[in-house]
């Protein structure tokens, strides 16, 4: 009996990785390469069919199979009598024949081989015309790449002609499989650890691959002959190649958009070695990934990129291993997502015309090779004119155009010739927009907050200032006990730039004191009741506070004084006040923690808080105050230890009224919700952890997707609001919802944004006045859509940090025209939305197996099942991995949410830690309290003993992998490689087992009862 194949060729570790990620990919295949020629003047298409089956004579695999089961690696099969799928197609009759041939093109490049049956090639052959005939080739890319397309063509073309008998025999790829079986493994291992010495994990710029891929989006820029000859020129002068120019570039862009210097990326090589004979003729899936590390410092360009191409010409003797081995043998943690390819072979371009027998002709069409990279480079020189495409993943990254990504690029090639220094290669393109200014607001401030109120106050005496349990007072009453406790205070001893701090009870009072203070020349310390007193007592000791304003009962080393509602502490005569502060004296101090572990009060001006008052005067109030015909109720649930606890006090400067929530009722989020409903409160500000807890209470009313709220503004701020819930907030119909960020250091809020105007989360931008940078670590403008610190300037910037004179010219640096900049220490991006995208702190990155992964993202995938009512997930450190760590308010089991998990989020996010809680904890600032979230996962590791495999599954894969039966698979960082051998393993010992399977599980265990089932 003859046997159905005439060879079988192991996959190379790259045709391995490619065969994983189609076979485990739900959606599209993104390694279909397809290419298109046009046949005009040709009556039959006998001719072409014989043409291409003599094409598949002569390099059979492609119409070969890939098997994997029940063999230790997958391995190509090639069969006796090749054959591929051909079709024909008569679109003649169409309205346009052309645009259905480009759909079927289109068509044919999404639609999916089956690559355990094969062939892994087709052809589509569509008429259009009288003798005129669209062909679509589509081949996987398991068995070919960009090198063998040409060679390819040229073989069709020449057999179309009639001359193919005068092509000589093929190389075999079995010769590549056995010279990549010859090389040294462990000389590349030792060669790879020694490149990447010292490399911190390098950040991703996209999210984690989804399983359900979309095309990408491409973009395109050319250089021109002139300039590409010029660059040509300059690489020649210098000893450099066209590619190491490439890398350099690629590199500087890369550094600008993740604020490093040491950056790494992929690119592809023919991986074709030049000992095999005819090796530039072979056809097959030859080529290589292999990362490039380029550090990026004062060096020359072309000093930089003699050692980098030293550097690759020695390494390019072991990229054999390929790209995840490489990573993994090394040790490290780093994600390549970006990745370079230069097709430096001879090209045909688009639209050429070759001559066929008789009348008929060829011409030529594109030819598009995916990839699942997010972010695809590919320069290409076609007669000596530099052309660069660029590929963006749209599901994975939509806030970079290609386009202009394409043109940056190319900007930088050029610039490389010009600069002094790598480092110093400017990579800004027109458009960019690192450096934002809000709006020109109200001009300088000129009075102080004490002149404000009192203009307010004669403005507006009879109108209601504040509500409380106690029950209304007018803004004159308000006036006058802030005049009475201000002439008590400076009986006492108070003077200006004394220090006083209040620690009252949520009642009027809390809202004369600072006003009284600042009456009295002085500022004053905010203070939450219920701190702790050691906290309390040291915070005086670094303010030097004279006096303490609390309740009755409090206890400290200061004197103390208590307030009555009237806002006297004394019974002495009314004392003449000092004349108004200057407009750039300070105001209030709060004291933030210090990374030395001693709070550090931050000073911040009555000129600062009058700057943030005039925005939302005229943005925030205005508006819906002109619109209802009267002054609004604004709600105060904010901490009075909290700098936001200014945001609904400022109202008052405004003549509106603030509506005081008592403390037992700001503690229950029912209670809280019948508050607002009962209080008629317009305008009232969250965080996101807490409006989560309301809306669950029944703040909102109607259904998901066209819900109403009682209140006519809704204000978040103190967290970042996750994805899902900015989509929530974006459906509210009738209430203005807006999003504040701001920095104590920045008074409170230092950009606002609209949700309804943002399809996506934003801190919108910066508020009158206000300058917002986001720079490089080398304070260079990132680029729109890379990753900076964020730097503010402005009038709102604070004065610095109490008594810490060090520190304030650390952290508020020299900008230019004099002003002094905020270094926040936050991660944002500026958006084409436009806006600014916050990313979190730039100390605090959660890396799962080198992807920055946010937490927020996995709290809302949660959120979104219908058995969590609430969510939140944080990162978890113990025994040195980083993990992810989930509370959850659900009924459900947590293997059950696992699972719901695995079908929305690739296996390293699902969270490796579940913790069911009653309920969400939160602090005192309504920000999730991460102190009580710590001590939950404590208790709940101290409760995980070691767990022994007990079915004959768990024991199997105990064996296998070497891995504990509950250690979670997203820490033990599983590559497409590892993947397969665990499957393979598997299928040997009986069980039906898909890559996909593996990459769902959370840990052995589940694995487990996944295959017992």
């Amino acid at each position: 009996m003859t046997a159905d194949f005439a060879d079988i060729v192991a996959l190379s570790p790259l045709q391995r990785s490619i065969y994983l990620v189609s076979a485990s990919a739900a959606g599209i295949d993104p390694y279909n390469v397809t290419f298109s020629v046009r046949i005009e003047g040709m009556r039959s298409l006998d001719s072409v069919h014989i043409a291409v089956d003599g094409l598949v004579s002569r390099y059979p695999h492609l119409a070969g199979r890939v098997v994997a089961e029940g063999l230790p690696h997958p391995v190509l099969v090639v069969p006796t009598e090749p054959e591929i799928g051909w079709e024909e197609v008569d679109y003649e009759s169409d309205p346009d024949p052309a645009a259905r041939a480009r759909a079927r093109w289109s068509a044919e490049g999404t639609r999916r081989f089956d690559l355990e049956r094969g062939p892994l090639a087709r052809v589509v052959a569509a008429r259009v015309g009288d003798g005129d005939f669209e062909l679509v080739f589509v081949v996987h890319h398991v068995v070919v790449d960009g090198w063998s397309v040409p060679v390819l063509f040229a073989d069709l073309v020449a057999l179309l002609q009639g001359a193919g008998a005068t092509l000589p025999p093929p190389p075999q790829i079995r010769e590549h499989a056995a010279w990549i079986a010859s090389r040294d493994d462990d000389a590349a291992v030792r060669a790879w650890t020694a490149e990447f010495a010292g490399l911190e994990s390098m950040p991703a710029l996209a999210p984690p691959t989804p399983s359900d891929a979309q095309l990408p989006v491409t973009g395109e820029a050319r250089l021109g002959g002139v300039r590409s000859a010029a660059l040509h020129s300059w690489a020649r002068q210098h000893g450099l190649t066209t590619n190491t120019v490439f890398q350099l570039a690629w590199a500087r862009i890369l550094s600008s958009l993740v604020s490093r210097d040491d950056v790494v990326f992929a690119q592809t090589t023919n991986g074709r070695d030049p000992s095999l004979p005819n090796v530039e003729r072979m056809v097959g899936a030859l080529i290589a990934t292999m990362p490039v590390r380029v550090r990026l410092g004062e060096d020359s360009p072309r000093d930089a990129g003699s050692a980098l191409q030293q550097r690759i010409s020695l390494l390019r003797r072991h990229e054999h291993i390929g790209l995840g081995r490489i990573a993994r043998v090394a040790g490290v943690e780093a994600v390549f997502d970006t990745l370079l390819v230069f097709e430096n072979m001879p090209m045909v371009g688009m639209d050429t015309v070759i001559d066929l027998p008789g009348s008929a002709r060829l011409v030529t069409g594109r030819v598009d090779s995916l990839s699942h990279f997010p972010v695809v480079v590919m320069p290409i020189v076609v007669d000596d004119e530099i052309i660069v495409r660029v590929e963006i993943r749209p599901d994975l990254l939509d806030r970079f155009s290609p386009d202009d990504l394409a043109s940056r690029f190319l900007l930088v090639v050029e610039r490389l010739t010009q600069a002094t220094s790598l480092a110093s290669v400017d990579t800004s393109i027109d458009g960019d927009h690192a450096v934002t200014t809000g709006p020109a607001g109200d001009g300088r401030i000129d009075r102080s907050v004490t002149e404000v109120l009192r203009e307010v106050v004669a403005r507006t005496p009879n109108e209601i200032a504040v509500v409380d349990d106690l029950g209304t007072q007018t803004f004159a009453d308000f006036g006058a006990a802030v005049d009475a406790l201000a002439s008590d205070l400076v009986s006492v001893g108070v003077r200006p730039g004394d220090a006083v701090a209040v620690a009252l009870g949520r009642d009027r009072r809390v809202l004369y004191a600072p006003f009284a203070i600042a009456a009295a020349g002085a500022f004053c310390v905010h203070l939450d009741p219920a701190t702790p007193r050691a906290r309390i007592e040291q915070i005086l000791e670094l303010s030097d506070a004279r006096l303490l304003l609390a309740d009755q009962g409090a206890t400290t080393v200061v004197a103390i004084a208590t307030p009555d509602t009237a806002g006297r502490i004394g019974s002495g005569p009314v004392l003449a006040l000092p004349n108004p502060a200057h407009p750039s004296a300070p105001l209030y101090a709060i004291f933030t923690s210090g990374t030395t572990g001693v709070p550090k009060g931050v000073l911040t001006s009555h000129s600062a808080l009058l700057s943030l008052w005039r925005h939302h005067d005229r943005q925030v109030y205005r508006p819906t105050s002109s619109t209802l015909r009267r002054s609004l109720r604004v709600g105060h649930n904010w901490s009075t230890g909290f700098d936001a606890a200014w945001q609904p006090t400022i109202a008052l400067l405004s003549g509106h009224t603030v509506v005081l929530v008592s403390e037992e009722v700001r503690a229950d989020p029912a209670r809280l919700v019948e508050f607002v409903i009962d209080s008629a409160v317009d305008f009232m500000e969250f965080s996101p952890s807490m409006f989560l807890r309301l809306a669950a209470a029944g703040l909102l009313a109607g259904v998901p997707g066209a819900q109403t709220c009682p209140l006519k503004i809704l204000g978040l701020g103190g967290e970042a609001i996750s994805v899902d819930t900015w989509q929530r907030l974006k459906c509210l119909s009738g209430t203005r919802v807006l999003n504040f960020y701001g920095p104590t250091e920045a008074t409170v809020d230092a950009s606002m944004a609209d949700v309804a105007d943002h399809a996506r989360t934003t801190i919108g931008g910066p508020l009158d006045r206000m300058t917002a940078s986001v720079l490089d670590h080398r304070l260079r403008p990132v680029p729109t859509g890379g990753v900076g610190e964020l730097y503010l300037a402005g009038p709102q910037v604070a004065t610095g940090y109490l008594g810490m004179a060090s520190l304030t010219a650390s952290t508020f640096v020299a900008a230019e025209n004099g002003r002094r900049r905020y270094r926040t220490g936050d991660l944002v991006r500026l958006d084409t939305d436009p806006g600014l995208v916050y990313l979190g702190r730039g100390d605090n990155q959660a890396k799962i197996n080198g992807y920055r992964v946010e937490p927020g993202e996995v709290a809302a995938a949660l959120r979104q099942l219908d058995e969590v009512r609430a969510a939140e997930v944080v990162v978890d450190v113990r025994r040195g991995r980083t993990r992810l760590a989930a509370l959850v308010v659900s009924g459900a089991s947590t293997a059950h949410l696992r699972a719901a998990l695995a079908k929305r989020l690739p296996h390293f996010m699902i969270p490796t830690v579940v913790v069911h809680v009653a309920a969400i904890p939160l602090n005192r600032n309504d920000k999730l309290d991460t102190s009580a979230v710590t001590k939950i996962l404590d208790r709940a590791a101290s409760a995980d003993t070691a767990a022994e495999p007990v079915t004959v599954a768990e024991k199997i894969l105990v064996q296998a992998t070497g891995f504990g039966v509950t250690d979670s698979l997203a820490d033990l960082a599983l590559d497409s490689l590892g993947v397969m051998d665990l499957v393979t393993t598997l299928r040997r010992a009986g069980y039906t087992v898909a890559p996909q399977d593996v990459l769902g599980a959370v840990d052995l265990r589940e694995l487990a009862t996944l295959l017992d089932e």
